[in-house]
């Protein structure tokens, strides 16, 4: 959960860095698991590295989009951020590890980006069992969930602002950051179950209003939870783009189960 939940914010930080600098994407970094075979007291017996191989090739690639298109590192979210995951624990009322617990069997995409500053990128991760993907939607589905993440990602930018991953990553003078907001967004089901929200970030660049929009796709399929990322400068990424790479990688989930 930490991983999805801290990258959504830590993507808005990255992205809203990057379209006020002028940039075509965020800043690098890297991702990593463990490939081992683990069983915790916690969670069923799971066979980490055959399921770290499945996420590895199920998500998005450069081949899902149209010419153009470019990918690039993913951004990391800030580790050292104080306080985020037992903020959000103590609003939505769950216990800590909920939120920071990172499943081994982890595969984040590249950032993909266009000429326009569009962006996408998907996570996917395979949880020992159904039950602990469910407990996660359990939490998105919360009515105060939306407002809890709200609070959270404007604590997250007030402290990135001053903390950046990347020394480079520095907000210009000319520019001006606004609070966020979070809200559900419409989007087809998917899966077993999955949601969809849109975080709103108003900018200002010399005098110049305007917003960045990332719009988050969680699916369940079985076992796996899917997050699918994007990110759009002025007007929010196109709609039907992020429903056909979200069923694709949805799609790619659902046929590696029927044929494993």
């Amino acid at each position: 959960m930490k991983s999805r939940l801290s990258a959504i914010v830590g993507i808005c930080v990255a992205g809203a860095t990057a379209a006020s600098c002028g940039t075509s994407g965020p800043a690098s970094s890297t991702h990593g698991a463990s490939s081992s075979t683990t069983a915790t007291s916690s969670h069923p017996s799971q066979n980490v590295s055959a399921d770290k191989a499945l996420a590895d090739g199920e998500g998005l690639r450069l081949a899902d989009f149209p010419a153009g298109w470019t990918s690039g590192p993913n951004p990391q979210d800030n580790s050292q951020t104080p306080a985020i995951d037992a903020q959000l624990a103590s609003c939505l009322h769950r216990p800590v590890a909920l939120f920071n617990n990172k499943s081994p069997a982890e595969a984040v995409s590249p950032n993909f980006s266009d000429s326009n500053g569009n962006q996408a990128s998907s996570d996917i991760t395979y949880e020992a069992s159904a039950s602990h993907v469910q407990d996660e939607f359990s939490v998105f589905q919360e009515p105060q969930f939306t407002s809890c993440l709200q609070t959270a990602l404007n604590a997250y930018l007030a402290y990135e602002l001053q903390h950046p991953s990347n020394p480079n990553d520095t907000i210009p003078p000319a520019v001006t950051l606004g609070r966020s907001n979070v809200a559900r967004m419409s989007f087809p089901s998917l899966g077993d179950r999955s949601i969809a929200f849109r975080l709103t970030l108003p900018f200002s660049v010399s005098g110049t209003n305007l917003d960045g929009y990332f719009d988050i796709v969680a699916v369940q399929q079985g076992r796996v939870a899917i997050s699918t990322l994007f990110f759009g400068i002025g007007s929010p990424f196109d709609g039907q783009m992020e429903q056909q790479l979200t069923t694709l990688t949805v799609h790619r989930v659902a046929t590696a189960a029927t044929t494993a």
